[in-house]
């Protein structure tokens, strides 16, 4: 599976895995995209958004980072869950990662958002932090470690941790590793 990276919390190692897009690199503003909606397809010169990137892989690498770098920072090396879509995009996916975190970083891709449930699954010090809304349910075990970074498509998801902004997602943080 790779290396799993967190803090000590007593002696129980928190880990916290990272999703890419929404909360690490900005890519939808950086491509002027708003919606209230995740599924939604905007058009990007008549493509939709998968297929734009898939054609421009070097977007993954020219999109700056969210306003949340400076808490991830704290936080390396840093463990990275995103979702498979090319090999272009791997390797655009690392080298972005890496002009931003150097060596301090590992990335798992996987074929499904609901496989990084699977990670999370696994231990009880696994935490999550993702702008997707449809991985938290409250039906779920591992509801209480999914922090949500907050996202116009994710108003209605209710959950325990949401982060508006870099000082609630370290506030947040604290609290999970205290």
């Amino acid at each position: 599976m790779g290396k799993i990276y967190g803090r000590k919390l007593n002696n129980m190692k928190i880990n916290i895995a990272w999703d890419l897009d929404g909360v690490l690199r900005d890519l939808t503003g950086y491509l002027g995209i708003t919606t209230t909606e995740y599924n939604s397809t905007p058009k990007i010169e008549g493509l939709s958004l998968e297929d734009y990137l898939i054609k421009h892989p070097e977007t993954y690498v020219s999109a700056p980072p969210t306003k949340y770098l400076s808490v991830v920072l704290k936080y390396l090396p840093i463990f990275i869950l995103t979702k498979y879509i090319s090999l272009e995009q791997i390797l655009a996916n690392q080298l972005w990662c890496y002009k931003y975190f150097k060596n301090d970083f590992d990335i798992k891709y996987v074929k499904t958002p609901e496989n990084k449930l699977n990670w999370l699954s696994r231990d009880d010090s696994n935490y999550l932090i993702e702008d997707y809304p449809f991985n938290i349910r409250k039906d779920v075990p591992y509801f209480n470690r999914i922090i949500l970074i907050d996202a116009p498509y994710n108003q209605d998801v209710d959950c325990r941790f949401r982060a508006h902004n870099p000082n609630e997602l370290q506030n947040i943080l604290d609290e999970v590793i205290r």
